[in-house]
């Protein structure tokens, strides 16, 4: 399971950046935005982790621009086969955040996530995980829900007791292989589960305001403190891909075979018509104009639009009432918490929320 799911992903293009490749591509972020002082790197793949020697020098390379007041933070996805202690404390030290790829129970992950030989990958991630300190500060899970079968509490309480703090429980997207998107079926069951599990986090977690269940945390913050979104999320506004082949894209979910979201390239440039397809995609240049939800939404993910309609501007039904249930759960925990008097002021943050909202911002993750 993974966004470069095409079965011909690593005959039809290079599977490794190239060193040049990925120095020439911080040079152009600082030269496309110079008025900025702080940038933000994803290493992303496939496994960014195999090419761990890469990312230590695009670090290091980065490091150089700080006499002159740039400063570079940094973000991974891994699926955590390589992260060995090692490596863990070398990610931790310069200050790079770490979202695991994980999918709550045994059963399920070694089923979306074996090895390309079928063996089991679980084992090997449990492993890694328990011989590093501290993965509750610095690692937040992700795990892709696949289906209504396994309850979300059991996959929550497995993700607490691997030492998880953080949890983003995420949908499984319309473009992700063979996996279809949540059916209309199941929905009156997930949202079910995702209330009994919203419950459960307020009751035994005090600090449930704070972390826990991402979409949440994240929904309940957004309502406390009135905050808008007009867009979906950074694509084509303030992100950019870039591949082993120097073509840029809008968003890691629009890379295709076909090139149709291509926006450009490290030598031609960025192609500006291009990035108005979703400098445009507001959520009042589309049906989004009339949700209740808009603001606290900002619309259908364009991956998932794309992959679901072929318009990045489409919506899915499904989609918008799971979207919507969040909220609404989100607003009674907030409820259940205030009548208790366990929420902080309002606009207050720590270090756990932060983290949320980082990787959240640059890996694209629903509230």
């Amino acid at each position: 399971y993974c966004f470069a799911n095409e079965p011909n992903y690593l005959q039809n293009h290079r599977p490794f950046m190239h060193e040049t490749t990925a120095k020439r591509a911080v040079d152009f972020l600082l030269e496309k935005s110079p008025k900025r002082s702080d940038y933000d790197l994803i290493f992303f793949g496939g496994e960014p982790l195999l090419k761990f020697d890469l990312l230590q020098r695009v670090v290091e390379y980065t490091s150089t621009f700080a006499s002159s007041g740039k400063k570079f933070e940094y973000s991974i996805t891994t699926n955590g086969t390589l992260l060995s202690p090692d490596v863990y404390r070398y990610l931790v030290n310069h200050n790079v955040s770490i979202m695991l790829s994980i999918d709550g129970t045994k059963e399920v992950h070694n089923h979306n996530r074996p090895y390309r030989d079928g063996r089991s990958s679980w084992d090997d991630i449990v492993a890694n995980i328990t011989s590093l300190d501290n993965i509750g500060r610095n690692i937040i899970a992700r795990v892709t829900i696949t289906s209504t079968d396994t309850p979300l509490v059991e996959i929550y309480e497995n993700m607490r007791t691997l030492g998880f703090v953080d949890i983003a429980m995420v949908e499984v997207c319309p473009n992700s292989g063979e996996m279809p998107a949540f059916p209309p079926e199941s929905l009156p069951r997930w949202k079910e589960e995702y209330l009994e599990l919203a419950e459960y986090i307020a009751e035994n977690d005090p600090e449930a305001y704070y972390g826990g269940l991402q979409s949440l945390s994240g929904y309940m913050q957004s309502l406390r403190n009135r905050e808008r979104s007009f867009y979906c999320c950074s694509t084509g506004i303030s992100s950019l891909y870039v591949t082993p082949d120097e073509d840029l894209y809008p968003c890691m979910r629009l890379i295709t075979d076909r090139g149709e979201h291509r926006i450009g390239s490290l030598g031609s440039g960025i192609d500006m018509t291009k990035i108005r397809r979703f400098t445009e995609n507001h959520i009042f240049n589309k049906k989004c104009k009339a949700c209740w939800a808009r603001y606290l939404c900002g619309g259908t993910c364009y991956g998932d639009a794309f992959s679901y309609a072929g318009d990045i501007k489409a919506t899915i039904d499904t989609y918008c009432i799971t979207t919507q249930h969040k909220i609404h759960v989100a607003a009674y925990v907030l409820k259940k918490l205030h009548d208790r008097a366990l929420l902080p002021p309002a606009g207050h943050k720590n270090e756990r929320t932060s983290l949320i909202a980082k990787i959240r911002r640059l890996v694209g993750l629903r509230r």
